[in-house]
């Protein structure tokens, strides 16, 4: 006869989850501990090395151009960065506060506050050896 175990209920049980960098966001007019929300919920797309790269790179020169994002994240493909800065953009990681194509002027990249919560578990990654 199999045993019956109780559901975990969503409660983390892998190590590697218990380790993740998480952003606690308070509840509006609450005094009650903080809501846990995990800032890689909801992204439909791979960290990968160079992801993170572009990521690290517009965190270290906010207002950067398209141009300079690539030189930082030494991405040789105009076509890959656009892309690739349209998708962080769509993920609301990244915010474009330059006048952009439309009006003939630059784009100026910078963090929103969850990309800020994903360099932190970027570089936490980087501290602690996660590959």
């Amino acid at each position: 006869m199999p045993s019956k175990r109780k559901p975990d209920n969503g409660k983390i049980t892998s190590p590697e989850r218990a380790t993740r960098n998480v952003v606690r966001v308070p509840r509006a007019g609450s005094r009650r501990r903080p809501i846990v929300r995990d800032p890689l919920e909801g992204i439909e797309m791979r960290l990968t090395y160079r992801t993170m790269r572009v990521l690290l790179a517009i965190a270290a020169h906010p207002g950067s151009t398209n141009r300079e994002v690539a030189e930082w994240s030494d991405t040789k493909d105009e076509g890959q960065i656009s892309r690739l800065l349209s998708r962080l953009q769509d993920h609301t990681l990244i915010e474009n506060s330059g006048e952009g194509k439309a009006h003939g002027g630059c784009n100026a990249w910078a963090l929103t506050e969850r990309g800020e919560a994903v360099r932190r578990i970027i570089d936490h990654w980087q501290t602690s050896g996660v590959s």
